[in-house]
């Protein structure tokens, strides 16, 4: 059985009522997730708002078992799809939650916060065990750069590859929720953000071998 299929197993299980399979999704979409939310949120959040974004990964799997019940999953996909969703909202509600404490901050006191070239680093699958350590750390250091990278992109671009790669969202979706006027504008997008991607990760890469 593929991963992808275990997944889709392990869903279904969840819906059920099986801790097991609900613990073992978590694990397996917690790292995908905490990727999405690090760069919807953004530095100034996460500088200002005192969160980390396992917290709001936290949150979101609280949220989406609560409603496990009521979504149909017909794919692997549509699983981190759906939480990459429920993760935006939480997202943007701890923005306004922020943003409502700087404005009560005004007139109160201070707030108290205690291209084909990325290969396999979007997959939404957990790695094979017997990956080697140093694979592990080279895969990880790729990673971050492109989280890195993604900040830098405007926010058209950053929308359509958070979608596309990050969320696995379908293209129906996608043109939908950019507001493209069809699947093959959104596509065209989709190309030119990827593009500017590999750009500003390969300005990185020369940066850091120099």
């Amino acid at each position: 059985m593929q991963l992808s299929d275990e997944c889709l197993e392990l869903a279904r299980r969840a819906q059920k009522g099986d801790d097991d399979a609900l613990n073992e999704l978590f694990r397996r979409y917690q790292e995908p997730l905490r990727r999405i939310v690090r760069i919807r949120m953004g530095a100034h959040l996460r500088r200002h708002g005192g969160l980390e974004s396992m917290d709001i990964v936290q949150q979101t799997f609280v949220k989406a078992h609560s409603k496990l019940d009521d979504v149909e999953i017909r794919t692997p996909q549509a699983i981190l799809s759906w939480r990459a969703r429920i993760a935006e909202r939480q997202v943007h509600d701890a923005n306004d939650h922020i943003t409502a404490r700087k404005r009560d901050y005004r007139r109160t006191s201070p707030l108290q916060f205690g291209d084909e070239s990325f290969g396999s680093v979007f997959d939404v699958e957990p790695e094979a065990t017997d990956t080697l350590p140093e694979d592990r750390a080279e895969r990880n250091e790729l990673k971050i750069a492109i989280d890195e990278a993604m900040l830098e992109l405007k926010d058209e671009y950053r929308e359509i590859i958070l979608l596309r790669e990050y969320a696995q969202a379908d293209w129906d979706t996608i043109a939908e929720e950019v507001g493209a006027p069809n699947v093959r504008a959104a596509q065209a997008t989709h190309y030119r953000a990827r593009a500017k991607l590999a750009s500003l990760l390969s300005r990185r890469m020369d940066e850091v071998e120099s």
